[in-house]
This record gives structure tokens, C-alpha cells and sequence, in this order.
């Protein structure tokens, strides 16, 4: 059976299983940016269809020439989503979360 431990941050909780660290944004309304590396239209529709795959999301903008996602939703995992896109994507960078 798996052990849970939280762990309180100041705006994050964390809950470490075993080794694995998660982590639980509050359930509040939340807009995150995120810097993803798009290089191509591929890779923009690839970005576009995880993001709005991801749980918790209710809307997403691209401003193109930054190559920025302006993500809203709530209790989106914003670690997990950035790990995702950057292992699907490329380099992705968590710019701001409010």
C-alpha cells in the first residue's frame, strides 16, 4: 500500500507518494502561462490538443509570436502539464500562475 505525506507550500500543496512528488493547486479559478518551444504549425495543434486534453481546463489562447499559452481552468496540475508538453512538445517554461 502506498504512503502519502503532504507537504505544505505557501499558494501549493504537495503530496509525496512513495517517491513521487504531485502537486494540488487550490480549486480556485487559475490562469497560467506557459513558454512552450513551437517551432512548427505541427507542433502548435500538438501543444493546443494537450492543453485543452488536460483536466481542469477550461480555455487556452496562443500568442504566436512568443509562443505562449495562456492557460485558464481550475485545479489544473500546472507541473504536470508543463511535463507533458515538454516530453511531447519541447522545451517548456511555467512563466506565471495567478
Amino acid at each position: 500500500m502506498a504512503k502519502f505525506e503532504i507537504l505544505d507550500g505557501q499558494d501549493i500543496a504537495f503530496m509525496r507518494c512513495e517517491n513521487r512528488i504531485m502537486s494540488f493547486w487550490p480549486c480556485d479559478q487559475q490562469t497560467m502561462v506557459l513558454k512552450v518551444n513551437m517551432s512548427s504549425e505541427k507542433y502548435r495543434t500538438k501543444a493546443m490538443k494537450i492543453v485543452v486534453g488536460a483536466s481542469g481546463v477550461n480555455g487556452v489562447r496562443l500568442e504566436n509570436e512568443q509562443g505562449k499559452l495562456m492557460v485558464e481552468g481550475e485545479g489544473v496540475d500546472v507541473l504536470a502539464l508543463a511535463q507533458t508538453l515538454k516530453k511531447k512538445v519541447g522545451k517548456t517554461e511555467i512563466i506565471k500562475v495567478s
